[in-house]
């Protein structure tokens, strides 16, 4: 939100830029909520209230890696900034808001669906594999 606001202020003199950073970068199966996640998540609300964070229940299973919802940010990026803009948005609120899988290829399918992205290019770039590398360049 606060990057947003910059962005607003400063209109086309600077440009933001996404880079993907997997927080949880290899498989990790099995991950559960904890009460330092839901610690954790009322700390990023109430430093920023506008997101809507909402603490996911107390042992619920969370994603078991980062690098499908960031793959899936690739995809929708290469349908344009605007696109991306949407999808971006879309995905933090099903993962802090919604407490969704953001992991499960479905979930990401239905993000892009709402989001009015090209489903059939979103999926195909998914699969190709390029999406996944840029990550990995991003990340190194």
């Amino acid at each position: 939100m606060r990057l947003f606001n910059i962005q607003r202020a400063y209109g086309d003199r600077i440009r933001l830029h996404w880079r993907a950073f997997p927080l949880i970068p290899d498989q990790q199966p099995g991950r559960r909520c904890t009460p330092q996640t839901q610690e954790g998540r009322q700390r990023a609300a109430a430093e920023e209230p506008r997101a809507l964070f909402a603490p996911p229940p107390l042992d619920r299973e969370l994603p078991a890696s980062s690098i499908p919802a960031l793959t899936a940010a690739k995809c929708a990026e290469r349908q344009g900034e605007t696109a991306f803009a949407v999808f971006h948005d879309a995905l933090f609120a099903a993962h802090f808001r919604d407490n969704l899988d953001i992991a499960r290829p479905d979930v990401l399918w239905a993000v892009a669906r709402d989001c009015g992205l090209n489903l059939p290019r979103f999926q195909q770039d998914y699969n190709s594999g390029e999406a996944y590398q840029a990550v990995l360049r991003d990340y190194a």
